[in-house]
């Protein structure tokens, strides 16, 4: 069912951006990448991953991996991480819009607008687009800024935590492309979730609930 509504009488749009507007959108892209490459090195770790398993996982979508992750602590008890989950569902569809988006500046609003013609085509009688206000901007960037502090203290938990095992001669499987379905072993799981109860503790306040 359409949702587009036709643009209000008086509309102005132009491709010149604000400066304001274009750091904000490579703001948001950038820490999505951030985000992202943490998920791959976190699974490196969770899964002790050889060279050519490291390889496969660094090429996977992102919500590949995402889904790995959750998929290695979801049966483990205790492990809270209900609120990760869809605040990264949601992170990806405004990452969607904002790096495959063509953006307007429109003098008229003084407001940023979008456009995305695979989201937003409804009508051939105009062009559909989409405000997208500095507050959602700032939303964004308050939630992926949380998750990349999350991954970014969970992963040096994971490597603490791999190290002190080996420290004590216990030796940790390798992951290999060959051995699929991957299968983690208890210990990986314990070191795993220990590190995100920890690491959703602190990021907590901006997850979606």
């Amino acid at each position: 069912m359409p949702v587009a509504k036709p643009p209000p009488p008086g509309l102005t749009w132009s491709l010149e951006l604000p400066d304001r507007l274009k750091l904000a959108i490579a703001d948001a892209v950038t820490l999505y990448a951030r985000l992202e490459s943490l998920c791959i090195e976190c699974l490196w770790e969770i899964e002790n991953a050889d060279f050519e398993r490291r390889r496969e996982l660094a090429k996977n979508w992102g919500e590949k991996n995402f889904a790995l992750v959750k998929k290695a602590v979801a049966n483990l008890p205790g492990a809270k991480t209900e609120r990760i989950w869809p605040t990264l569902r949601w992170l990806g569809k405004e990452r969607n819009i904002i790096a495959h988006g063509v953006w307007l500046w429109s003098p008229s609003e003084q407001r940023p607008m979008v456009v995305w013609h695979s989201k937003f085509l409804e009508t051939d009688e105009w062009v559909g687009a989409e405000f997208y206000d500095w507050e959602r901007f700032e939303r964004f960037d308050k939630r992926v800024k949380a998750l990349v502090n999350l991954f970014n203290d969970f992963k040096a938990m994971l490597v603490k935590g791999a190290e002190e095992a080996r420290a004590k001669g216990i030796v940790l499987t390798p992951t290999t492309r060959t051995n699929k379905p991957w299968r983690p072993d208890r210990l990986h799981l314990e070191i795993a979730c220990g590190a995100l109860l920890l690491a959703v503790g602190f990021a907590a306040g901006w997850l979606l609930r």
